[in-house]
């Protein structure tokens, strides 16, 4: 019996023993270690701040090139991307930015920045190293360069010399440091936090936005695994900004389960902006809709006062093109879709359609054939309106749309979603093209056409991605990139 409990005991000490090697050699460097060397902003001023891997800092420089090119910004997020991970905080002053950044560096990295020559990594983007007195300095192009200090295992980065002062007294504990605690996914290595200090408030009442006055606390975690990423958001502040009438507008809504979707689709979203009115109508420039649609004004706002649905995809002819189809969906709008659906084939267009053909399942309106694919038909459950091949429609052929986005299953009420799918896209813009080319030369406008090619175009390499609004303050998006996409990493 002693010599079993003296074997049991010897497993357990082994076993923690064994966990605890695992624990100190096989994490990640201590992130808390990293953020505790970084001073506060000062109070109420704008900053951003990052913790994570060094892939997050290349792209969120390559997602913000545009803003902060030839800036301070840019050379840190650069530096950083090669990181194990690494901590930055960013904060405007006059005329620059002030950085102060630590980061775990491989080894070769480390070694070479510290004693004071250029790391591989780092020359390969521009960077040269320099001793600076009892520090280094990173250099590229003009400016004063970037400092570096050294914290143990840590390499410290700061804009200046007063900056890398108050990290080094952070790290020593004669300062308090910067509050690194994220309540949105703690767990996630990637982390990403902006105050604007009240900016977006100003900016919106200088723009004629009625809003109240008020800061934006924008939190972010994401995590990436070869092509797949996951991102969410929570927005502090965001709702509060907006004035006590608007309380109604972009509110969560149930999507309804009648709702379709067109194989293979491309793009879908949705939107519940609230009860209209009027005012609300005119703010957007779509005051003379009631006339357009041929409805009482009344009528016209209880239709549109609800979960609008867009979706590309399918196939839909146009002359003797096939093209992608489009559709708008309005849910659960009762005996109003049946009064827009008439006034839908009053239209002009009417008088070069021979014959509305019904479609199963809906009461009023069909489609139509000829010149191309026309869809306007409702029932209480649901109204379609646009152009689509009608065997996208038939019993059997119409697919939910919750089956064909994800985030919709996941979240079942939401403000507003998105869903790209790139896979098709070659072939739609081939398709586009040639459609644009026969409408040039039938005197026809191809307006739409082209700005429908240019935008498939520009985000071809987008790969699939789901975003989803759960509440105004909040938001969750998922992508696949495409597998040979050069940015992706296995």
């Amino acid at each position: 019996m002693r010599r079993n409990a003296r074997f049991w005991c010897g497993v357990l000490a082994g076993s923690v023993a064994l966990a605890a090697v695992f624990l100190t050699v096989g994490r990640e460097p201590d992130r808390r270690r990293l953020s505790e060397v970084i001073p506060p902003p000062p109070e109420g001023a704008p900053y951003f701040f990052v913790l994570g891997r060094g892939r997050a800092f290349e792209s969120i420089r390559t997602a913000t090139m545009a803003q902060i090119e030839n800036t301070s910004v840019a050379d840190f997020l650069a530096l950083l991307s090669v990181a194990e991970r690494a901590v930055l905080l960013a904060a405007p002053g006059a005329g620059r930015f002030s950085c102060s950044a630590a980061a775990f560096f491989p080894r070769a990295v480390a070694e070479r920045a510290s004693h004071g020559a250029t790391p591989e990594a780092w020359s390969a983007m521009g960077f040269t190293v320099s001793p600076d007195g009892g520090a280094a300095r990173v250099l590229r192009g003009g400016g004063r360069g970037i400092l570096l200090g050294s914290g143990g295992e840590m390499t410290l980065l700061a804009s200046d010399e007063g900056r890398l002062g108050r990290m080094l007294a952070t790290l020593e504990g004669t300062k308090a440091p910067i509050d690194a605690r994220f309540d949105v996914e703690p767990l996630w290595p990637n982390h990403l936090r902006f105050f604007d200090g009240g900016l977006f408030a100003h900016w919106a009442a200088l723009s004629g936005f009625v809003l109240k006055p008020g800061a934006l606390l924008f939190d972010v975690a994401w995590k990436e695994d070869g092509p797949f990423g996951r991102l969410r958001w929570k927005m502090n502040g965001l709702s509060a900004l907006f004035p006590d009438e608007t309380a109604d507008l972009l509110q969560p809504v149930s999507w309804s389960d009648a709702l379709i979707a067109p194989r293979p689709l491309l793009l879908a979203c949705g939107i519940s902006p609230g009860i209209l009115s009027p005012g609300r109508l005119r703010a957007v420039g779509l005051q003379n809709l009631a006339e357009e649609m041929g409805l009482e004004r009344g009528e016209t706002m209880k239709f549109l006062s609800g979960p609008t649905v867009v979706c590309i995809g399918g196939s839909a002819r146009f002359l003797v093109f096939s093209l992608p189809g489009m559709i708008l969906q309005f849910p659960d709008r009762g005996k109003s879709a049946h009064k827009v659906t008439g006034a839908f084939w009053n239209k002009d267009w009417n008088l070069l359609v021979p014959a509305v053909e019904r479609i199963d399942g809906y009461e009023s309106g069909g489609t139509a054939s000829t010149p191309f694919s026309l869809v306007g038909l409702s029932n209480a459950k649901n109204a379609i309106y646009g152009v689509l091949d009608r065997a996208y429609l038939a019993e059997g052929k119409r697919f939910p749309l919750r089956s064909e986005v994800p985030v919709l299953r996941e979240f079942r009420r939401s403000v507003a979603w998105l869903h790209v799918n790139t896979e098709r896209f070659d072939e739609v813009t081939e398709s586009l093209t040639q459609a644009r080319m026969a409408a040039e030369k039938f005197g026809a406008a191809a307006d739409s056409l082209s700005g429908l090619y240019e935008a498939l175009k520009s985000v071809r390499r987008l790969g699939t991605l789901s975003v989803v609004l759960p509440t105004l303050d909040e938001g969750v998006a998922e992508w696949t990139s495409p597998m040979n996409d050069p940015s992706v990493v296995p």
